[in-house]
């Protein structure tokens, strides 16, 4: 069975945000992993999402208005230098509240688990990667995203750590790096059995008292290909502070439901 009103895959982006489509899409996979599977129909309401991972820059100004905690200077240690990493790159070391709380000071929120699959996924039916897929790598055989390719070689794509944000090719809601350079955060609960749980209209596991543990979707520079993959699933401990996640923003559609270019009333 063919996903039903899968858009295809078109840009519309300002001002760092890109709108992505209402439509329904399958989400999953049926040979991934076990918490993957199986196959279930959801449908989600068109909303914004940034174009790249916050980046450092973006996490200063939230700084300065007082709306966020400085960078810990330890954390963008463990690269070994601090002065390499400009204010392009994505931001990390962010636990799951303070990317919350970023994303609330402009106005939006952090992606739903659903949302942020259909967004990797550009539109393209069953992709297993937000080029389509299914390799790493193009027909010139450059690598397609920032990962640890050949089983965790971490020299072979010439990148040690993270990329600048706005790196590789956008995928065809001209989003970058969907999959590879930062995990990222969601805000979905990490529950095993989501299958039984996500499904239908605008779908999440919210958070609870008993679990701490949140999704993070994409893949890193350091993982291997798997994770790479749009129906990959993943989760920290929502306190955890970490090198390799970081996060994008989301904000609900509230316009007219007309062109986004002619929209006199759009937000951005």
């Amino acid at each position: 069975e063919e996903p039903i009103g899968l858009p295809v895959g078109e840009v519309n982006c300002e001002s760092g945000r890109c709108l992505v489509p209402a439509g329904t899409f399958w989400m999953g996979s049926t040979n991934g992993g076990e918490d993957e599977c199986p196959l279930r129909e959801i449908t989600l309401d068109r909303y914004f999402i940034d174009e790249t991972e916050v980046t450092i820059a973006e996490w200063e100004n939230c700084v300065d208005a007082g709306n966020c905690e400085p960078i810990p200077a330890n954390c963008m240690n463990w690269y070994g230098s601090l002065s390499f990493y400009t204010e392009q790159y994505p931001v990390i070391c962010i636990v799951w509240d303070q990317a919350r709380n970023f994303c609330q000071a402009k106005g939006g929120r952090l992606p739903t688990e659903a949302e942020w699959e259909y967004a990797a996924r550009g539109g393209i039916e069953r992709a297993e990667y937000p080029w389509g897929g299914p390799y790493t790598y193009d027909d010139k055989g450059c690598f397609l995203a920032n990962f640890k390719p050949e089983r965790g070689d971490y020299a072979a794509d010439q990148i040690l750590y993270t990329a600048e944000a706005e790196s590789y090719w956008p995928n065809d809601y001209g989003l970058y790096n969907m999959s590879g350079n930062v995990s990222e955060w969601t805000d979905s609960n990490y529950e095993k059995d989501a299958v039984d749980l996500v499904a239908g209209l605008n779908p999440n596991v919210e958070g609870s008292k008993t679990n701490n543990q949140k999704v993070v979707r994409g893949g890193s520079w350091k993982d291997v290909a798997h994770f790479l993959k749009v129906s990959t699933r993943d989760y920290e401990y929502q306190n955890t502070k970490r090198s390799y996640i970081g996060f994008r923003t989301v904000q609900s559609y509230l316009g007219e439901d007309v062109g986004f270019q002619e929209n006199p009333n759009k937000i951005f």
